[in-house]
């Protein structure tokens, strides 16, 4: 059954994961806090209280418009159908999750947004151990993985079949500027490529911004303020990666 479908993944997660393995509390906090986020997008900031907390609250997902998996630095969003609706609800959800990463997140995500077939199924069991299948499967998830997994760079560009879903549709969105079309570097490509994306919010990528946004980039073993020399010892595909954010960023913010 077709429906819309977006991925996300962690620019840097295993250079991350071998840098932080001294300091696994770090890792620990920072998915916890990349989960609720995730909720946090799920819910659309509606919360309900803590059970035995009275001053406690979290995120209702009791009436959530999409579904949601979490599996290791993958996080994906779908519909249940491809009703125009739905498209709304995700693309809603999915664009407010990619901006609050960009402004709050320990991490730096990229991602794509899909549209085609997908089915999901699961079965858990838990006692002593665990056990959790959960099985998500489709053209529009391999679609959608391929692309975000090709960005060298913290983007959440459009699929083509997303693009031909939209149609005309496509237009008033990029009126709108909730849809931009820029270019992208992608994996094994010398020139970029120019794709329909998911912008920042207008007048969120300033001097300040860009600096705080550099040092996502660096990853170290401590929480140590980021130094000079940490750039100079940056791996040349991580310098490339942050180079073509920063370059796509400002390029943004001169569309917005």
């Amino acid at each position: 059954m077709n429906k819309f479908i977006a991925y996300f993944d962690i620019l840097g997660f295993k250079e991350y994961i071998y840098k932080r393995e001294s300091v696994f509390d770090l890792v620990k906090r920072d998915m916890e806090h990349l989960l609720l986020d995730t909720q946090k997008a799920v819910s659309e900031g509606k919360l309900k209280p803590i059970h035995n907390n009275p001053i406690g609250v979290m995120p209702d997902l009791e009436n959530k418009k999409v579904n949601c998996l979490n599996i290791s630095d993958s996080i994906i969003f779908w519909t249940d159908d491809d009703d125009y609706s739905s498209f709304l609800d995700i693309f809603r959800i999915s664009s407010e999750f990619y901006k609050n990463s960009l402004r709050n997140s320990a991490f730096l995500l990229r991602g794509s947004l899909g549209h085609g077939q997908i089915e999901y199924t699961d079965s858990q069991h838990k006692d002593e151990k665990t056990y959790a299948s959960q099985l998500l499967y489709g053209k529009a998830l391999i679609d959608t993985y391929i692309m975000a997994e090709k960005q060298q760079s913290a983007s959440f560009c459009l699929t083509e079949s997303i693009m031909t879903y939209l149609d005309k549709t496509l237009i008033e969105l990029e009126e709108e500027k909730k849809i931009i079309k820029d270019y992208v570097y992608f994996k094994n490509e010398d020139d970029p490529k120019e794709v329909c994306l998911i912008p920042p919010n207008k007048g969120w990528f300033t001097e300040e911004k860009e600096i705080e946004f550099k040092n996502k980039f660096v990853i170290t073993d401590s929480e140590r303020p980021i130094l000079e020399d940490d750039f100079k010892m940056m791996k040349e595909e991580v310098k490339s990666k942050m180079e073509n954010t920063l370059k796509l960023f400002r390029s943004l913010h001169q569309l917005l």
